[in-house]
């Protein structure tokens, strides 16, 4: 009578185990998911430069390598006159990050242009620069007027600043958190 129960108990319980293992097996095992609110680092900055009324194009790379502990800094070199910048963000796998960043996430953040000795560089938010929901210019697109000189100038992506003000005279009265600090020497003859 055992045995009955046993084999009767195997023959129920053994093809309910495999289907319960075949069916747990799948390839979204292997799926790697971004959590809710968290977002992919930008590792990359390019700034498209086009001088005005000229029309004349120019793009200058900024990255950081994986594992670099001192910031690396890209050299602009330019003749005087006035540009209309175009910011581009490059994730470390080569993803754009540029439209997430200024249209869909675009209340999260904020391009903030440091004013550190600038006395040949002067940067404006452009009139057509991407806003966000309450109005805000937001950096993606700038008008810098240079003159003769050299200067360092950095540019940070901020994530959640607490405010967004292009006049601020840090990044940190801005509150948030830096995704990106990039460095650049801005070289300019007449």
């Amino acid at each position: 009578m055992k045995k009955i129960a046993l084999k009767t108990q195997i023959k129920i319980f053994l093809p309910l185990f495999l289907i319960g293992i075949l069916t747990s097996c799948s390839n979204d095992d292997y799926h790697i998911e971004i959590p809710e609110g968290e977002h992919e680092e930008p590792v990359k900055i390019i700034l498209n430069f086009e001088s005005l009324p000229s029309n004349l194009k120019k793009s200058y790379v900024y990255q950081v390598s994986d594992g670099e502990t001192e910031p690396p800094v890209t050299v602009i070199n330019l003749t005087s006159g006035v540009y209309k910048v175009n910011i581009q963000f490059f994730s470390l796998n080569g993803d754009d990050l540029t439209d997430e960043i200024f249209d869909t996430d675009k209340d999260e953040h904020f391009v903030y242009f440091s004013k550190l000795n600038n006395s040949n560089v002067s940067i404006a938010y452009a009139d057509d620069d991407a806003t966000d929901s309450g109005g805000n210019k937001i950096g993606r697109k700038t008008i810098w007027t240079l003159t003769a000189g050299n200067t360092p100038q950095f540019v940070y992506l901020i994530h959640q600043p607490a405010v967004k003000d292009p006049n601020a005279l840090s990044a940190g009265q801005l509150g948030g958190e830096i995704d990106l600090e990039a460095h650049f020497e801005v070289e300019s003859a007449q």
